[in-house]
This record gives structure tokens, C-alpha cells and sequence, in this order.
């Protein structure tokens, strides 16, 4: 049996099929994503699931806005979006090493790393950017394409902005700043002079 780049594979019965990754390399691979298993593909269920990115059609706009505002929305709810936005930056923190310690073992050895292949397998398969439609290749300018990237930008920039008010606090070079909690500027400075 001979497959394209880009085809799923079919196993003898003409069902696609993944498999494990056992330590190979996941460069140039379709890595199945976490959430991409909640249904069975061909139930009922998975015909309203927001997450099923190898199904045959496009998910559309309704999926789409719902899947981005479960990954990204969550990020800004008081309180809890600052954890989700975290684990979203451990994730890529996680890649990035996977992707350093390959590169470094394959500089001084010359081989390939089963730990960091399975490492980088893993973040990819979490990593809310690789859960997108096999047709939003095919069709670059689509509305659910626009929705994806944008979802993408404000998780970012969430991101960005969890990290710089936190990052004082987890080097110990200050306190954690109010705003993140609901306060305002004003009222965390007007604290901070009434506690000196």
C-alpha cells in the first residue's frame, strides 16, 4: 500500500488508522491531537464535535467559534485563564526543548533521540495550533481560517501578558500585580504607598 504526503493512512480493511509514534521522529508527520479523540469518528456525537479535525467535512463557523472560544476564550476568565494560559506556555516551553535536545543530540552523537522524539510528539499533540481542519490548507482564505487565526493572536498576546505580570513574582522581584485579579492600576499603587 503506498501513501501521498499529507494522506491518512488505510490499514487492510480501508479505515484510516494512526500510529503510535514509538520514538520516531514527528517531523513531517500529522500528529493526532488529544481532543481530536473525545468521539468516534462516524457517531453521532462526533458530529457536533468542535475538537474532530480529521473528519471529511470542514467544520464550519458555528465549530469553529466554539472549539477557539473553549481554548483560547477560557484563557481570559478571572482567576482560572491565568493557569490555562500557563499550561498553554509550558506546552510550547516543553516543545522547545524537545526541539533543543534534539539538535543537540543529534550534534553529538549523529543519531536520533527516542526521549525528545516522544517529548516533542507529545507537545504537538497537546498544543492547541496543531488541532486545526485538514481543509484549512486547502482553503487559506476561508472565514473558519480567519476565526483560527485570530483565536491564535489572543491567545498569544494572552499569553504574553500572563507571562510579564507573573514572571516578577516567580523570580522574586516583586509582587504580583492587582490588575490581574480585576483591580485597576491606581488601586494596586495606592496599596503598594499605603503598605510603605
Amino acid at each position: 500500500m503506498s501513501h501521498q504526503k499529507g494522506e491518512l493512512k488505510l490499514n487492510a480493511n480501508g479505515t484510516y488508522y494512526y500510529e503510535l509514534l514509538a520514538g520516531r521522529d514527528p517531523s513531517q508527520k500529522m500528529i493526532l491531537h488529544k481532543l481530536n479523540t473525545l468521539t468516534n469518528d462516524g457517531s453521532f456525537w462526533n458530529k457536533f464535535d468542535p475538537f474532530d479535525s480529521d473528519s471529511v467535512e470542514a467544520p464550519g463557523v458555528v465549530k469553529t467559534l466554539f472549539k477557539n472560544g473553549l481554548l483560547v476564550g477560557t484563557m481570559f476568565i478571572p482567576y482560572v485563564g491565568p493557569f490555562i494560559a500557563a499550561a498553554s506556555m509550558l506546552n510550547n516551553v516543553a516543545n522547545f526543548a524537545a526541539a533543543m535536545g534534539k539538535a543537540y543530540t543529534r550534534a553529538t552523537s549523529g543519531e536520533n533521540s527516542p526521549f525528545w522524539n516522544q517529548v516533542e510528539g507529545w507537545t504537538n499533540s497537546m498544543n492547541r495550533q496543531y488541532l486545526k481542519h485538514s481543509d484549512s490548507a486547502e482553503h487559506p482564505f476561508s472565514f473558519c481560517n480567519f476565526i483560527d487565526v485570530t483565536a491564535d493572536l489572543m491567545g498569544q498576546l494572552k499569553e504574553q501578558r500572563v507571562l510579564f505580570e507573573f514572571l516578577p513574582t516567580l523570580l522574586g522581584k516583586g509582587e504580583l500585580y492587582a490588575n490581574t485579579w480585576g483591580k485597576s492600576k491606581a488601586a494596586a499603587a495606592a496599596a503598594s504607598e499605603a503598605a510603605q
